[in-house]
């Protein structure tokens, strides 16, 4: 068994409510007897035992501690291995879950494993399949399995650390997503996450946050700076000295008279400071060892007596204490120090740097010069009892560990802590500070701040006190009275009518005095400029707008391939609505019927917060329902709708068009209660009621602005006010000027977009000819492309059929010979239909041939490319 592929999935997707990664295992012969495999409880256990020696597996952890349980499983391999999974992403993910194994086809397993993290997921997911190999079947077991198990567990630990989140970053995001704030990473392998959306975001890396001042950041970094401004305000600290030199660290101690702390001027975790240096000698080796770590210069300051605390203050307020513990064993009259550091280390909660909430201890030369120090070696057995310590600095980045005393604090110690960081300024600050006994005044203990530190891991207090939830004060002084750093976002999808709509409601949003965010086929757009011009339909793009911190709104298109290939990307939107779904993309990317692709499309609306508005004239979209927890909205152009009816009489919110051409009428009503309506004749992109299509794409915009708490009198205005033009919806039954005859371009995707077209232009009065090009693109059926083109029959006086520019597989000229076999089967004289492979080809003649006083109309997916031929052929800038 082997993994074969993976695709990672972020967001809601057709495998799973939330993020995950998608694995595809080949299953060979040689696994037989593992799938086979039939423990007793007994040989359950001691496989258990195994994976849990290897792993380090803690007792409470679910899954790998009980036997029975794995025993009677009807599958005990794929047990162990989800099990053995979720206990590895335990720790690694913002919200761990089991995986889910689908049933084996043709040599083939899939496993969708929830992760925000791919390479997590999918490394955790690598080591349950060696462990299977190494372990199963029991009696051909290596005898060393044991150690080579380890040897990978440790693998697996590494590579997650250098591409997963701390605990510290872990911890805050954890508590983002119990507030319901999204939450998203910004970059691989760091620790860049965003919180919120557009203007409300908030970026943090570890402690660090937008709101910090990077000012205040610099200042507490100059150990030096910082204590000179806070004993000037009257604040106790050790009263630093520079040092230049070795021989100005020797005449600072000198000056002190007593033995001082020499480190670096501005550095981190520990590295490089020296406690107690009381010689000649041992000053110059400290000034050396500080040096060393490049911090920007030495001080030499005096050394205060007493014990290490941390002491963690937000927006001004002190929040948690906890007192630091240098690393150390305790004997117990039978280990050596060497086993009790051993011991030590097999704590599950110690691991690699940031990696856990402690970290393990090395046996180096400041433990072994401790260890001597002590008069011991590492051989030595000490008493029971007796402390041996091994590091002379607290910090748990050098493996110390700390209790809560947060409850001790004196309130002068608490006032002279909260004023130091409001003198500092950094809104989130670990302020270390020395005394005999934080519970008692610092005046009479002489206690003192050592350091303040702009950016605070947050593990002293999450080891000491796990139940204390150090990353609420967090995230109401990033989010405060409770707001969920959302802003109004809307999706729409569907399988024709996306794009307008999606451009309706931001058109309404931008009326409501909204930046919009806009992300459709046409591109991405901020507040009306374009910033990206590919297809940005999906989730992939919307997510990527959120970072934007411009945008005040969003409004975007989901498009099937991005739902089935990434997922939703956003955890949730506000409003969403499911326009139709017809057979555009049957046969592509495993969806083989409507009912697949309604199950693709509803992704949409099952995660809408506050509205799904669905096509109460389409059962598939009805059946929905079922499956949403927002409000609905249900629209129709039927006013008979019977289910509208009692949706309506159950008080319910309706959108319903009654009524045909001039006379039509928007009514979007909440049971008996009329909220508003708007004629068709008041809609500039309805051509005043003969273009039915804006009729439901305005009726569906106005329900979902609807749902964000946008007022009628808005949304009328907006939609009175919308045409739809190059510069409001490129690419859409847009009428360019400029020419001898009127030209038309547009999209159309399939046979119903197109019959609703061919009645539109039925309408328009021409003195010359109504010619029509048009194009499809390759990945659709036969069928589907003879209907599309056959849709168009008895519209138009003459027809040119082209292949799109991206034929998706087809053979050139296969797409425009299967239009102009439909529209011969509809009745259209062979005489009238020009076939010609090339799209550009095809647009040139359509031009060329076209006269003073016709109609030219052109249908094509407005690419890039597209976009500037026609530029090119109608000699106009064509840009929104």
């Amino acid at each position: 068994m082997k993994i074969e592929n993976e695709v990672f999935y972020s967001g809601p997707n057709v495998w799973h409510p939330g993020s995950g990664v998608l694995l595809i295992l080949s299953v060979d012969a040689s696994d037989k007897e593992r799938f086979e495999w039939k423990p007793t409880t007994q040989e359950a256990g001691a496989m258990l035992t195994q994976v849990r020696n290897a792993m380090r597996v803690v007792d409470e952890a679910s899954g790998l501690t009980r036997p029975e349980g794995l025993a009677q499983s009807p599958s005990p391999l794929l047990a162990l291995m989800v099990a053995t999974t979720r206990y590895l992403i335990d720790d690694r993910c913002l919200q761990p879950q089991a995986a889910r194994v689908f049933a084996r086809q043709s040599g083939r397993m899939r496993v969708f494993q929830p992760c925000d993290d791919s390479a997590v997921g999918a490394a955790a997911w690598q080591l349950a399949v060696e462990a299977t190999h190494l372990l199963l079947p029991m009696e051909q077991a290596p005898p060393d399995a044991g150690k080579l198990l380890r040897e990978r567990y440790w693998h697996y630990r590494r590579t997650v650390r250098d591409h997963g989140l701390n605990q510290t970053t872990i911890t805050l995001a954890r508590e983002a997503l119990r507030r319901g704030i999204p939450v998203q990473r910004l970059a691989a392998t760091s620790q860049f996450v965003q919180f919120g959306q557009g203007c409300h975001r908030q970026r943090i890396n570890e402690t660090d946050t937008d709101r910090g001042s990077s000012l205040a950041r610099w200042l507490s970094k100059d150990k030096f700076a910082t204590a000179t401004m806070l004993s000037a305000n009257g604040v106790p600290t050790p009263q630093p000295t520079v040092a230049g030199s070795a021989d100005d660290a020797v005449r600072a101690w000198r000056a002190l008279g007593q033995p001082v702390v020499i480190k670096p001027r501005s550095s981190s975790k520990g590295r490089g400071v020296t406690v107690g240096a009381a010689t000649e000698e041992a000053v110059r080796a400290a000034f050396r060892v500080a040096a060393a770590a490049k911090g920007q210069g030495v001080i030499v300051e005096r050394v205060i007596r007493g014990h290490d605390y941390r002491l963690l203050v937000v927006d001004g307020k002190l929040v948690a204490a906890g007192k630091r513990v240098p690393a150390h064993v305790i004997g117990d009259g039978k280990q050596s120090v060497q086993d009790l550091i051993a011991a030590l280390n097999r704590d599950p909660r110690r691991g690699q740097p940031f990696e856990r909430l402690m970290e393990l201890v090395a046996i180096d030369d400041e433990a072994r010069q401790h260890i001597e120090a002590a008069g011991l070696t590492l051989h030595s057995v000490p008493d029971t009892g007796r402390v041996v310590m091994l590091r002379g600095a607290a910090n748990l980045s050098r493996g110390g560990t700390a209790q809560d005393v947060t409850h001790l604090v004196h309130p002068d110690n608490r006032r002279m802590i909260e004023r130091a960081a409001r003198l500092v300024g950094v809104g989130i600050t670990g302020i270390d500070f020395m005394s005999p006994d934080i519970s008692k005044p610092w005046r009479k203990v002489n206690g003192a701040i050592l350091e303040v530190n702009g950016v605070p891991g947050l593990r002293v207090h999450m080891a000491s006190n796990p139940a204390q939830n150090v990353a609420a004060p967090m995230l109401d002084y990033l989010f405060p009275d409770g707001s969920d750093g959302r802003i109004p976002t809307a999706g729409v999808t569907g399988s024709v009518g996306k794009t307008t709509t999606t451009r309706l409601v931001a058109a309404i949003l931008a009326q409501h005095g909204l930046a919009v965010g806009i992300c459709t086929t046409q591109g991405t757009f901020v507040d009306g400029y374009r910033v990206k011009d590919r297809d940005s339909a999906g989730g992939t793009s919307a997510n990527k707008l959120m970072q934007d911190p411009s945008v005040q709104a969003g409004a975007f298109e989901f498009a099937r391939g991005g739902l089935v290939k990434f997922g939703m990307a956003l955890d949730h939107i506000d409003v969403g609505a499911v326009l139709n779904i017809h057979d555009n993309h049957l046969g592509i990317d495993g969806v083989k019927t409507r009912e697949d692709l309604a199950t693709v499309k509803r992704l949409v609306v099952q995660n809408a917060r506050k509205l799904a508005v669905l096509n109460a004239d389409e059962p598939l979209c009805l059946a929905m329902r079922e499956h949403i927890r927002a409000p609905v909205c249900l629209f129709t152009e039927d006013a008979a709708n019977p289910e509208v009816a009692s949706h309506v009489a159950a008080g319910g919110l309706a959108c319903i068009l009654g009524g045909e051409g001039p006379d039509a009428v928007i009514r979007l009503v909440q049971g008996p209660i009329a909220i508003g309506e708007i004629g068709a004749t008041e809609l500039p992109a309805s051509w005043g009621g003969t273009y039915r299509p804006a009729l439901l794409t305005s009726m569906v915009a106005a329900a979902l602005a609807h749902g964000l708490g946008v007022p009628f009198a808005t949304i009328r205005t907006a939609l009175s006010s919308f045409q739809s033009e190059s510069h409001s919806n490129p690419g859409r039954m847009n009428f360019i000027e400029g020419l001898p005859f009127r030209f038309l371009l547009t999209w159309s995707d399939g046979a119903e977009s197109i019959r609703e077209l061919s009645q539109f232009v039925k309408t328009l009065e021409v003195k010359g000819r109504k010619r029509f090009m048009y194009c499809a693109v390759g990945n659709r059926s036969d069928d589907f492309l003879m209907a599309m083109g056959g849709a168009a029959a008895g519209a138009f006086d003459q027809y040119i059929c082209s292949d799109w520019e991206d034929r998706r597989g087809r053979e050139p000229g296969a797409v425009a010979q299967l239009l102009a076999r439909g529209l011969e089967r509809a009745g259209v004289a062979r005489d009238a239909i020009h076939v010609t492979a090339e799209h550009e080809e095809a647009l040139r003649m359509a031009f060329d041939s076209s006269q003073e006083g016709d109609l030219l109309v052109v249908a094509s997916f407005i690419s890039t490319q597209a976009r500037n031929k026609v530029n090119a052929l109608v000699k106009i800038k064509y840009e929104p």
